[in-house]
Formats: C-alpha cells, sequence, structure tokens
C-alpha cells in the first residue's frame, strides 16, 4: 500500500508542478535550455579549448550550437513527453472519480 501511496504523491506532485511550467512552450525551453547548455558549453569549451579559449569565436559557436541543438531537442521531444504524461494522469484521475 505504500508503494501506490508514494506514486500517487509522485503523481499530485508532477501535476503540480507541470500545469504551472506547461503555460508557455517557449519560456519552458528557454529555461530548461539555459540550465543545460549553459554549463555543458562550458565545460566542453574547457576540456576543447582550455581557460584561455573561453573567450573566442570557436567558443561563442559551440555555445550557440549547444544551445540550439538541445533546445530543439527540448522543444519538440521532452515538452511532449511531459505533456503526454500530464495528460495520461488527468486522464486516470478522471476515471478514478
Amino acid at each position: 500500500m505504500k508503494s501506490k501511496e508514494y506514486y500517487k504523491n509522485l503523481d499530485k506532485k508532477f501535476i503540480k508542478h507541470w500545469s504551472k511550467k506547461r503555460d508557455s512552450r517557449v519560456k519552458y525551453t528557454l529555461l530548461y535550455t539555459s540550465f543545460f547548455a549553459l554549463p555543458l558549453s562550458i565545460i566542453l569549451g574547457i576540456s576543447n579549448f582550455g581557460f584561455k579559449g573561453l573567450i573566442s569565436l570557436k567558443f561563442l559557436l559551440l555555445s550557440f550550437l549547444t544551445f540550439i541543438i538541445y533546445g530543439v531537442f527540448v522543444y519538440f521531444i521532452e515538452y511532449q513527453v511531459q505533456e503526454k504524461r500530464f495528460q495520461k494522469i488527468i486522464k486516470e484521475n478522471q476515471n478514478i472519480d
């Protein structure tokens, strides 16, 4: 019984979290892309160019490409996965009631 309650609580938390995030797809994409792509591009820049190469055109291009590629992933794939999960949980809750 505890595991069912645990998963119900997770679903409630997800519904609360996602109902706020799903309002603006572009805002969600920019926010989550920034949290992942910026640190990743800094790590890749240090490993490829060293600390002196962080202020260069190559690093800016690397950062821009990382941001674009991950942004496309978040916009078209991750958002859809989260939205499908949200709709599935809402539908299950309506069927139970």
